[in-house]
């Protein structure tokens, strides 16, 4: 685990797929691959690398590249569908509430 690394100072995440349609595919978790590739993955990995953080001198930092999209949610409801299993999907404000959630992790 950590490939034999003690500790990490600094992760930065900034991963991104921009404005994936619905008809690309979905994560295993049923999310779109706006959801799984900008938030799931970056999220998994913050987690999976905080004993590693939280062990270098100091406690390491997270630094998330995101986008000016995330300010393009015009509010907070999209939370309650996250799988747009009861709204239409829209590839760019996917992404946009994708970029929202970086910022809120």
């Amino acid at each position: 685990r950590g490939a034999g690394l003690r500790s990490v100072d600094t992760l930065v995440v900034a991963s991104g797929v921009v404005s994936a349609p619905l008809s690309a595919g979905r994560t295993a978790e049923g999310f779109d691959l706006n959801i799984g590739v900008n938030v799931v993955g970056p999220a998994a990995l913050t987690l999976a690398a905080l004993p590693l953080l939280r062990a270098a001198d100091g406690g390491g930092r997270v630094v998330f590249v995101t986008s000016t999209a995330a300010l393009d949610t015009p509010s907070a409801a999209f939370l309650n569908d996250l799988r747009y299993s009861r709204r239409k999907h829209y590839a760019r404000a996917a992404y946009a509430e994708s970029k929202a959630l970086d910022v809120l992790f």
